[in-house]
């Protein structure tokens, strides 16, 4: 939709495309509104090229999917578009979505948190990562998204 609006205006625009909330945070980051559009669209798509997007929701029905079996209200964990475990917490299921994407020494871990997950809750996902990944940065951040307790940027 953002690149049809950008093909039809009458005033010059880039599009930037990504494919989940922690790519468009990372491509923002690393706009400079002092550099040129063509430096600027190279250091944003490096910069979404470079982070792993994970997402903890609750299951909305049952199903399957690559093996995964998911009964409805159940907690799910998504990497980078791959659903990768069910859960009967959300803890549970932003526990596997760290442990899967694995995180290595140097990394930046920024937990986005909304849906039913509170500060407390933010804090001690934050907390775990630190005692299970003692080498990644971590930030946590009030997000506010609806749907989702967790949103994950992996960088």
């Amino acid at each position: 939709a953002a690149q049809q609006a950008a093909d039809v205006s009458s005033k010059p625009l880039h599009v930037v495309p990504t494919v989940s909330i922690p790519h468009g945070i990372a491509a923002l980051l690393a706009f400079n509104p002092d550099a040129d559009v063509q430096t600027n669209l190279s250091h944003m798509q490096e910069a979404v090229a470079g982070v792993r997007s994970g997402e903890v929701t609750t299951a909305v029905r049952s199903t399957s999917v690559n093996g995964v079996a998911v009964r409805e209200g159940q907690a799910i964990a998504i990497l980078d578009g791959e659903l990768l475990t069910a859960a009967d917490t959300v803890t549970e299921a932003a526990q596997e979505l760290l442990r899967r994407a694995a995180p290595g020494p140097g990394s930046l871990v920024t937990v986005y948190w909304g849906g039913d997950a509170s500060d407390e809750d933010a804090g001690g996902l934050a907390a775990w990562i630190a005692a299970n990944f003692p080498e990644v940065e971590t930030e946590e951040v009030h997000g506010g998204q609806p749907l989702y307790h967790y949103l994950v940027s992996l960088e």
